[in-house]
């Protein structure tokens, strides 16, 4: 019985085992097996930004999310007439986190830094689909969101506890209670 299931397998190209192995580098995508990131991969759209080419601003809504194939994204945030760097990102890694929620706006810009970067887009709505279709999928995804946002939280309140009395962090909790 064994040896039917495994002529029954699809077989992929070198082409598509490379694709799965960039995706199941990021920490989104580690647990899912091939079949399950064929239709995650199906999903998206590979773009071809120029250098200093803004992927999006501070405020617009959040409808895609954003898988670096190569080249470098800055992400920064204005606050009045400063500008603080958050992050550089390279091959491999992933921005823009709030098209997993509904209606969000962006937190910071994305602007290409190299002299051009390939970069795959997830689309809110294509993401929505796809969890509605594939709910083991969308468990796993969400699993590995909430174990992110928690080593992000851990890393705020260390930096919290580093430089204590810029702010509290009951106005943090206040803040988020009072908007739900």
């Amino acid at each position: 019985m064994l040896k039917i299931w495994s002529k029954l397998q699809k077989k992929y190209t070198k082409e598509e085992l490379a694709l799965f192995d960039f995706f199941r580098s990021n920490f989104l995508f580690k647990d899912l097996k091939n079949k399950e990131l064929v239709h995650v991969i199906e999903a998206m759209h590979l773009r071809t930004y120029k250098e200093n080419e803004i992927v999006f601003f501070r405020d617009d809504p959040a409808l895609a999310v954003y898988f670096i194939k190569n080249g470098e994204v800055l992400l920064d945030c204005e606050f009045g007439e400063e500008k603080e760097m958050l992050a550089h990102c390279n091959s491999s890694d992933v921005f823009g986190f709030g098209s997993f929620a509904m209606k969000t706006p962006r937190l910071f810009n994305a602007t290409v830094t190299s002299h051009s970067a390939e970069i795959y887009l997830w689309p809110t709505v294509s993401i929505r689909e796809l969890f509605a279709k594939h709910p083991e999928i969308q468990g796993k995804i969400q699993h590995e969101l909430v174990r992110f946002y928690e080593g992000y939280t851990q890393n705020l309140f260390h930096t919290y506890r580093e430089s204590y009395g810029f702010f509290q962090l009951k106005d943090l909790y206040d803040e988020l209670y009072d908007n739900e």
